[in-house]
C-alpha cells in the first residue's frame, strides 16, 4: 500500500477547490506548502489546472481510444466543445477521482507499481445513483426514478410527493372522518444493487436508503409507537415525538429511538446486523427467545456501534468510526484497515456487480477514502496499489493477488 495515498487524496480535493475558487486560508496555505515542497509538485499542479491540458489527460486514466475516451468524457459533462466554463462545472461533479488518479499515477514509481495499473475491461462499469421503487398497499409499483416531481400518489390521509432535489416525502393531510381510521396501511421503498433514495417520512424524519436496501412503512404513524422495517442498510434522522418512540426492525434486533441519527446495517451477507449511533441514545433489543442469548438489551451512547452476530445472539458494543459508517450517506467510500472482503462486496452493492477471488487475498487490507460517483475502473486502480490485481468479465470481477 502506498504511504502517501492519503496525502494525494488531500491534495486532489484541494486542488479541485482551487478550480472552483473556494480555498479558505489555511487550505490555501496547505496547497502552497506542497506545490514548493518539489519541482515536480509545482510542475503537476500548473498541468491539472489548465482545462484543455486536463482534457488531453483524460484518456489516460479510462485505458480507451484516445479520440473514444475523450468523447466519452465529452458527453458525460453535456458538451460540444471543452469550454473553460463547461470544464469548471465538470469539475464540480467528478474531477477529485481524476486528480487523484493523476496523482496517483505521476507520483507512482516507474516500473512495476505503474504497469500494475492496467485495468483490462471490456465493458465500463458507471456508479450507481437514484434508484428506487416505491410499492403501495395493494401492491401497485411506481418507478421512482423516472416519476416527474410534484404529487405522485395518495393513500389515506397521505399525499406523496417527489421533490425536485430526488426524495419522497410524506405529507398527512386531514380528509375527515373515515370508517376504520385505525387501520394502518404500508408502503415499501425498494432500492436495487446499484441504486439508493432518500425519504422523508409521514412524522418528518428522514431516511437514506442504500443499496440493494428495502424499508417497510406505514403511510400514518398511528398508536403509541412508529414502527419500520429494515432489510439491508439506512441512515435515520429520527424527529423527536414525546412518548411515541420510534423503532427500527432488522432481522433479529430492534432499535428504539425517541429522537437521535444513526445507522443501521443489516445486510445478509455480512456477519451481522451493526447499528452505529451518530447523536442521541438508542436501545436494542434482540428478537429472539427469552434465555438464548446472554443479554437482551443495550443502550448505546453517540460514538458506539453494535454488532448483533449472525452466529450467535450475542451484542458486541465497541467504539465506533463513524466516518467510515456513514460514508455511504455522504458519497464516499471510506476505509480505515477494511478487510479486501467488506471492502468488495460494497462495490458489488454500488456497481451492481458479482466478485470472484483467486488465490489468498483473505489477509489484504486497504486504508483510504475513494468517490462514490465514479466509474468503477478508477475505484480498481486505487485498490489495485494495495498490491492485488483485479479484471473484469461483463459484470463479473475477478480479485487475485
Amino acid at each position: 500500500m502506498m504511504e502517501n495515498y492519503e496525502e494525494y487524496y488531500e491534495i486532489s480535493e484541494l486542488i479541485v477547490k482551487y478550480l472552483r475558487g473556494e480555498l479558505n486560508d489555511l487550505e490555501k496555505e496547505r496547497l502552497s506548502e506542497w506545490r514548493s515542497r518539489q519541482e515536480a509538485n509545482e510542475r503537476l499542479f500548473q498541468r491539472l489546472t489548465k482545462g484543455q491540458d486536463l482534457l488531453e489527460e483524460i484518456p489516460k486514466y479510462h485505458f480507451q481510444g484516445r479520440e473514444e475516451a475523450v468523447q466519452n468524457f465529452l458527453k458525460r459533462i453535456s458538451l460540444s466543445r471543452p469550454r473553460w466554463s463547461t470544464y469548471r462545472r465538470y469539475v464540480s461533479y467528478a474531477a477529485a477521482a481524476i486528480l487523484l488518479t493523476a496523482l496517483l499515477f505521476y507520483l507512482l514509481p516507474e516500473s512495476k507499481n505503474r504497469n500494475q495499473w492496467a485495468v483490462h475491461t471490456e465493458m465500463e462499469l458507471m456508479p450507481g445513483g437514484n434508484r428506487a421503487v416505491l410499492i403501495l398497499e395493494g401492491g401497485k409499483e411506481i418507478d421512482l426514478d423516472n416519476a416527474e416531481t410534484g404529487e405522485i400518489a395518495r393513500q389515506g390521509h397521505a399525499v406523496i410527493s417527489k421533490s425536485e432535489e430526488g426524495y419522497i416525502a410524506y405529507n398527512l393531510v386531514q380528509l375527515g372522518l373515515e370508517k376504520n381510521s385505525q387501520e394502518v396501511s404500508y408502503n415499501t421503498i425498494a432500492t436495487p444493487r446499484g441504486g439508493q433514495y432518500r425519504l422523508r417520512l409521514p412524522d418528518g424524519s428522514r431516511v437514506w436508503l442504500n443499496a440493494h436496501s428495502t424499508l417497510t412503512f406505514p403511510i400514518e404513524f398511528k398508536g403509541e409507537e412508529r414502527k419500520v422495517e429494515l432489510k439491508g442498510e439506512a441512515f435515520f434522522e429520527v424527529q423527536h415525538i414525546p412518548g411515541k418512540p420510534f423503532r427500527v426492525e432488522s432481522g433479529k434486533q430492534t432499535v428504539e429511538v425517541l429522537g437521535t441519527e444513526f445507522n443501521v446495517n443489516g445486510y445478509s451477507d455480512e456477519k451481522g446486523i451493526t447499528t452505529t449511533l451518530v447523536n442521541g441514545r438508542v436501545k436494542i433489543k434482540l428478537n429472539v427467545e427469552k434465555g438464548t442469548s446472554k443479554i437482551d438489551d443495550v443502550t448505546l451512547a453517540p460514538g458506539q456501534k453494535a454488532l448483533v452476530e449472525n452466529r450467535s445472539n450475542d451484542i458486541l458494543i465497541s467504539e465506533a468510526d463513524i466516518e467510515e459508517s456513514i460514508a455511504w450517506k455522504n458519497g464516499h467510500f471510506q476505509f480505515n484497515d477494511t478487510d479486501l472482503g467488506t471492502i468488495m462486496r460494497q462495490i458489488a452493492r454500488w456497481y451492481d456487480v458479482d466478485v470472484e477471488y483467486r488465490g489468498d487475498v483473505a489477509g489484504i487490507r486497504f486504508r483510504g477514502k475513494i468517490p462514490r460517483d465514479v466509474p468503477a475502473s478508477q475505484v480498481f486502480e486505487i485498490l489495485k496499489t494495495s498490491g492485488i490485481n483485479i479484471e473484469t468479465e461483463g459484470r463479473k470481477i475477478i480479485v487475485s493477488n
